[in-house]
């Protein structure tokens, strides 16, 4: 039904604590606002949640975050 506006927060988490984070109204592409260096055999959490006025197509009944392991 048209355009809406939106805001994306990304977070990449690793054993809780907040290794990288944004707030943008720029939804496509979302960067984080600075480098964040991964280790290898780690897990993180990776998460993005979109906060507007209107439903997105799939804005509905998302996954949690989820649990991402980079080799």
């Amino acid at each position: 039904c048209g355009s809406a506006e939106y805001t994306a927060k990304i977070e990449l988490k690793r054993q809780g604590v907040v290794l990288g984070t944004n707030l943008s109204n720029n939804t496509f592409p979302v960067w984080f606002e600075y480098p964040v260096q991964i280790e290898p055999d780690t897990f993180y959490t990776a998460s993005v949640v979109l906060d507007g006025n209107e439903l997105s197509y799939f804005g509905q009944e998302g996954d949690l975050p989820v649990s991402v392991f980079f080799r």
